[in-house]
């Protein structure tokens, strides 16, 4: 039986930048005269954590000297995959339903080869929860679970092969840009959301081969909210 109480367990918790996209959490945990660090999603039960605790404790309580691992920095995705994209799972929803109190704000633009600065505006922006089947989602789509910039043309296809499940859209909320290109989103649940909007402009006078056409693309960034948050993004290329 080891006394927990002889041993020096103390936690200090670091939430990383809402601006450069979400990373999640990282806590250092000083066990006696060990320490080591352990990163999760967040909002995610601790585990690892608790079994490196136990863990460090039963190697000093032997007289052992403990080895400590640091976790990779990817974060480690679960259950079960089908079609590429993993199973759309209700429950990891069930957090977002009752809303909160934070919010987010935001802009997006895109600036063209002549300088000139085009925005959002018009546009209608998506506000997709974060949940292990999304970000899955978002990796197939966007070729990111971070951030992106892709043309319109290659994501409508994407999505045309990876359609997001009827019951992960029903938990998107939506707004429009205002003539500056900001957004805004209030009443959110604490975690993670992508930020998802539209900048494009037509170029006349000239073909599609030279530039013509429709320009622009897909913006897409993640932002993380907790505890009352008020968190800002801008979402450019």
């Amino acid at each position: 039986e080891i006394n927990a109480s002889l041993l020096n367990v103390s936690t200090q918790r670091k939430q990383t930048s809402v601006e450069g996209g979400w990373r999640g959490r990282s806590r250092r945990r000083v066990v006696g005269a060990q320490s080591f660090t352990v990163r999760s999603r967040p909002g995610a039960f601790d585990l690892t954590a608790a079994i490196f605790v136990a863990l460090v404790m039963l190697a000093q309580a032997s007289g052992r000297r403990p080895i400590i691992v640091e976790p990779a920095e990817e974060p480690v995705t679960a259950g079960p995959v089908r079609g590429g994209v993993k199973t759309f799972d209700p429950s990891e929803y069930l957090k977002y339903a009752a809303g909160g109190g934070n919010s987010i704000r935001g802009d997006a633009f895109l600036r063209t080869r002549g300088g000139d600065v085009r925005t959002c505006a018009g546009e209608s922006v998506q506000l997709v929860p974060l949940t292990y089947y999304t970000l899955d989602w978002l990796d197939h789509v966007y070729g990111s679970a971070a951030s992106a910039y892709v043309p319109i043309a290659s994501v409508v296809e994407r999505a045309k092969t990876y359609p997001l499940h009827a019951g992960a859209s029903a938990f998107i909320r939506t707004a429009r840009c205002n003539v500056r290109g900001e957004f805004e989103f209030s009443g959110l649940a604490d975690g993670g959301y992508a930020v998802i909007t539209r900048v494009r402009w037509e170029v006349l006078g000239l073909s599609a081969a030279r530039g013509g056409g429709e320009q622009g693309g897909e913006l897409m960034n993640t932002v993380f909210v907790s505890r009352g948050e008020a968190a800002r993004v801008t979402l450019t290329q």
